[in-house]
């Protein structure tokens, strides 16, 4: 009965191996590692946002022929003498700032090296700003001649416009997994079209050669005439400058980013040339440009396309 017993045992414990060593327990396989995610490549994308347009006017003089003037009351020349003299207006240097949307398109590309990257890039963006200057003045003297008086009242206007602005330069920027920061910078270009517009009117008098019965002052003085001459001049040019800012981005998916940027722009200083005669001669007038401009913006990663 005890070897019975034993032969049981044996045969049971090798059954229980047999099953066991039949039914291996089953181990999840493991997931590969996530790629790093990389800025490198192609891109492409549009902005929309605000910039801040800042335009310097320089000081300029006008100068108003008053003899020529005074030749259009006196066409039969019954005034033997000419005005020894022009008058010159000086007007003082002026500054404005216009705010209007801005949007464009950019396209660049990007190089990551470990967590830096470096890229280049270019855009044109359209925003129209218009910044405006007005000087008004008068002037009132004795002519020399025959007791010829005169009062001019002068105004003067200057307008510059921008319709777009585009940039190329470079990028340098630090990447911490799918978020972005980076300064740039380059050179920076905008179209400017200047306006002017100067008047003088001037009316001319004589004392004297009255009634004795007159005994005002006022009375005593006699209007020659007026004469309102008028001057208006288109000027454009590109100016060229610099720009400068950062910003940062963030990687929604493999194929888009978005982020803000900030830039100023310096386009530097022009003076324009306009084309005067008689009797009013219109000063060349400089104009110094720069704007600040803060953008949202969206990129196509096409580096990664077909990734």
């Amino acid at each position: 009965m005890r070897g019975i017993h034993v032969f049981f045992c044996t045969a049971i414990l090798a059954s229980a191996a047999t099953v066991s060593a039949g039914s291996p327990k089953e181990i999840a396989p493991v997931p590969p590692p996530e790629e790093p995610f990389s800025w490198s490549g192609l891109y492409l994308g549009f902005n929309v946002g605000v910039v801040w347009e800042h335009v310097d006017f320089g000081s300029y003089d006008t100068v108003v022929d008053l003899d020529e003037q005074f030749d259009v009351i006196d066409p039969n020349d019954n005034f033997s003498q000419d005005i020894p003299f022009n008058l010159v207006f000086t007007t003082p240097g002026r500054s404005n700032t216009d705010k209007a949307p801005i949007a464009g398109g950019q396209i660049g590309f990007l190089q990551q090296l470990g967590h830096f990257v470096v890229g280049v890039e270019g855009g044109v963006s359209g925003a129209r700003t218009i910044n405006r200057s007005k000087f008004v003045d008068t002037a009132s003297g004795n002519t020399q001649i025959d007791s010829v008086t005169f009062d001019t009242d002068f105004t003067s206007k200057r307008t510059v416009e921008t319709d777009w602005n585009a940039y190329i330069g470079g990028q340098l920027g630090f990447a911490w997994k799918r978020l972005l920061f980076y300064a740039t910078g380059g050179a920076a270009f905008t179209n400017v079209d200047v306006t002017t517009f100067d008047k003088a009117d001037t009316e001319f008098f004589q004392s004297g050669g009255v009634e004795p019965t007159v005994v005002t002052p006022k009375q005593m003085i006699r209007s020659l005439g007026t004469v309102v001459t008028s001057r208006k001049h288109p000027a454009n040019d590109v100016q060229t400058g610099w720009y400068a800012g950062g910003g940062l981005q963030y990687a929604l998916t493999n194929f888009i980013s978005a982020g803000l940027e900030y830039r100023h722009c310096d386009f530097g200083d022009e003076t324009y040339k306009f084309s005067s005669a008689d009797p009013l001669f219109q000063g060349r007038t400089n104009v110094s440009l720069d704007s600040d401009q803060l953008t949202f913006r969206v990129n196509v990663l096409l580096g990664h396309m077909g990734h």
